[in-house]
């Protein structure tokens, strides 16, 4: 994260003293900074982010407790003292997600990403289909309306045309916001369910070739992510650590959980829902670039989806490698994520 963060600045024009820095200070400091980046190898990190990137990971599994021993065994080597963080968390696993398209023509969609040929690291498929980390329990079948990016001014908008949410089931766009405000958004007025695309016009063909050719996303790809809401952290111990034997609030209590199932789709299935959508015409800001004219809704087009999961807490895992100061030793400032 530190290499990351000193190569952007290098790259820019930077000011002839830092913020809160002297100027004895800021030219310390420019020489800490170019002493780690040539001490960087690329070979190596190429190495590392190989390693930890190869195979999914997700919290709470036993792949993320290889990564974490992975971890401690790469920092043993550099001959940093290691200690790990043990964390009992709310950590629901979705075990089942389903979306059907049950109007105009009746159609059940796959929910997986195919593997890409050119591609071997996509062929170690993630071991959930399409879901929303913390996303609500639920079957719910309604008409479609389509949310733009589901932000307030969205919504407002949505008024002005006359097009109610009660009782439908959104489908907004990926951008402009956090996924998870964007289900509120939508609960907020009435929504009973939320699905959540990426349009090719933020991140697709229209931007340039697509991966494995470029580094855009393929029609089929899906960002996957958290609807959690407020700060980072386990929803049953707000403002305090989720130790084994610590407080904790029911889900159904917490504010920062959203209460309508939601989950994200592939532009490919965005496409089949969107196409058929009557209604008003949309915005011209709101048109993105699907190959046909968007429209509001509600329906013809309506969908059934559904999101089941359990309630259980899991093991996550925090690790450290420390060096002592040689000025400081006392103190204990944190690099990383």
């Amino acid at each position: 994260m530190i290499v990351g963060a000193i190569v952007a600045s290098a790259q820019t024009t930077r000011p002839t003293r830092y913020p809160g820095y002297s100027t004895d200070g800021t030219q310390r400091q420019r020489e800490i900074e170019r002493r780690i980046i040539e001490s960087a190898d690329a070979k190596r990190v190429g190495q590392f982010a190989r390693a930890l990137a190869a195979r999914p990971h997700i919290a709470g599994t036993p792949a993320q407790a290889a990564t974490r021993d992975y971890v401690i065994e790469q920092m043993k080597s550099w001959g940093l003292e290691t200690s790990i963080a043990t964390y009992d968390v709310y950590l629901p696993r979705t075990t089942e997600t389903r979306l059907e398209r049950t109007q105009p023509s009746p159609k059940s969609f796959t929910l997986r990403e195919p593997p890409l040929v050119d591609d071997p690291y996509s062929q170690h498929q993630l071991p959930f289909t399409f879901q929303h980390g913390y996303a609500a329990a639920g079957e719910v079948a309604a008409p479609l309306v389509y949310v733009n990016y589901a932000t307030d001014a969205d919504l407002g908008r949505l008024a002005e045309l006359g097009v109610s949410l009660e009782g439908r089931i959104a489908i907004a766009r990926y951008g402009h916001g956090y996924r998870g405000n964007k289900v509120r958004n939508v609960a907020a007025r009435g929504a009973i369910g939320c699905l959540i695309y990426t349009d090719p016009h933020d991140d697709g063909y229209y931007r340039g070739d697509v991966y494995p050719v470029g580094p855009m996303r393929p029609a089929d790809g899906v960002q996957h992510g958290s609807v959690k809401l407020g700060p980072p952290g386990d929803p049953t111990t707000p403002g305090w650590p989720s130790l084994p034997d610590a407080e904790r609030i029911a889900p159904a209590d917490s504010e920062n959980l959203n209460r309508i199932p939601s989950m994200p789709i592939s532009a490919a299935i965005a496409r089949e829902l969107l196409a058929d959508l009557g209604g008003p015409e949309v915005p011209q800001e709101w048109q993105g670039a699907l190959p046909f004219r968007y429209h509001v809704g509600p329906g013809p087009t309506a969908v059934r989806m559904k999101v089941a999961r359990d309630e259980k807490r899991r093991e996550i895992f925090n690790t450290f490698g420390r060096i002592e100061g040689e000025e400081f030793p006392d103190d204990d400032p944190l690099v990383g994520k």
